[in-house]
């Protein structure tokens, strides 16, 4: 591959390989026509290129972008415009050729990428991230106290504001980081929980963590959550995940083994969103699954809409046979809470009862009252 990439340029012109099956071009000078004639001239060149390997044959195929050397650009910022325009080219099959140009919608989309990527990574090497937490309360009794509280993650800027997950997650999923943030998120939790668990042991509370479906399908992330839970202080009863329902679906098997593992160490297993997948029904029964958390689309429509009743109570109806705890998300005001309780759902979560708030406040509450009352309850 080197070779014919090699052959293909002119004298002059800087070769390099990146790692893997990546490589990089400097054509300097070079104006933009002539180097999309050289990069074709490549394509062309690989197509017509057929290995032998014993009895079969294999053929090569490349994905090129081109971005133009600007006055006034850094070295990163070139080689970040050629990754994107990489990406738009990969995204449209094999043998493709895509030139960088800020002007398109979707490559001013994967320029956004791009910044959260590196801001993410950032975020990572100098411990920027922060965990929020919201609670889940009982909708069956007048209990105050949260029956679990489910852990949430804000990345902090380099100014100290705060950006929200729905703005990062999808950034991080496309690089292939959400093991490492899910990493960061196990790891944070139980420093804070044994950092004060003389204080917390006494309380009959466990904490979720929401896991992405690229973690719970590496077997490095199944090994280290093992070693970190074996290890800790914190019970294996007091931590539990939370696995989307499109996460469960995409990675079925790798779900049903990971649960199946990690309860091993007494973890308990909610599956967020349900209700959202067309198969819904057909695949839980084979998940051993202690929670089903019902989608807020549903929901939040539940007093004005029959139709999301109906699902509401058809759910209920399949968890009860199973003998699974039911929640339902977006709980926002007072009168849901009490149809939701109506209709025999067991838990709720959402604004009506606690907003969420930083962890560290959460415990500290708890630490000075004696309780966990969540600070911001409505209701």
């Amino acid at each position: 591959m080197a070779k014919i990439l090699q052959g293909e340029i002119r004298d002059g012109d800087i070769f390099a390989r990146f790692g893997g099956d990546i490589f990089g071009v400097v054509l300097d000078p070079c104006p933009i026509e002539n180097a999309q004639k050289i990069a074709r001239n490549i394509l062309t060149r690989l197509e017509e290129t057929v290995y032998r390997v014993k009895d079969d044959t294999v053929s090569i195929s490349l994905n090129i972008g081109l971005a133009p050397l600007a006055p006034g650009r850094t070295g990163d910022e070139i080689i970040m415009n050629a990754e994107m325009a990489l990406d738009l080219a990969k995204a449209k099959g094999r043998n493709t050729l895509e030139l960088f140009d800020s002007s398109n919608l979707e490559t001013r989309t994967r320029q956004n990428q791009m910044r959260m990527l590196f801001r993410i990574q950032e975020a990572v090497r100098k411990n920027r991230f922060e965990l929020y937490s919201q609670g889940v309360f009982s909708l069956s009794s007048n209990i105050d106290t949260p029956d679990h509280y489910e852990i949430l993650i804000r990345l902090i800027d380099e100014n100290g504001g705060i950006i929200f997950p729905n703005d990062f997650i999808p950034a991080a999923e496309k690089y292939k980081l959400m093991p490492i943030i899910d990493r960061w998120v196990l790891n944070a939790l139980l420093d804070e929980l044994e950092a004060n668990w003389s204080k917390l042991q006494s309380l009959n509370t466990t904490w979720a963590i929401n896991l992405s479906g690229q973690s719970f399908s590496d077997s490095d992330f199944e090994n280290y959550v093992m070693q970190r839970l074996q290890t800790s202080i914190v019970p294996g009863h007091r931590i539990s995940f939370e696995i989307t329902e499109s996460a469960a679906v995409e990675h079925l098997s790798d779900a049903k083994r990971f649960i199946r593992v990690i309860k091993q160490l007494g973890c308990q297993f909610y599956l967020d969103d349900f209700g959202t997948g067309l198969s819904s029904f057909a695949y839980i029964k084979h998940m051993n699954l202690d929670y089903i958390k019902i989608d807020g689309v549903f929901v939040k429509e539940i007093l004005d809409d029959p139709v999301s009743e109906s699902l509401v109570v058809a759910i209920l109806h399949v968890a009860k046979t199973m003998g699974i705890e039911t929640v339902g998300e977006y709980v926002e005001n007072l009168e849901i809470r009490d149809k939701l309780a109506e209709l025999g759902v067991t838990f709720g979560q959402g604004y009506a009862f606690h907003k969420p708030e930083p962890l560290s406040q959460v415990i500290a509450h708890r630490i000075e009252t004696g309780t966990i009352y969540p600070q911001s309850k409505k209701a």
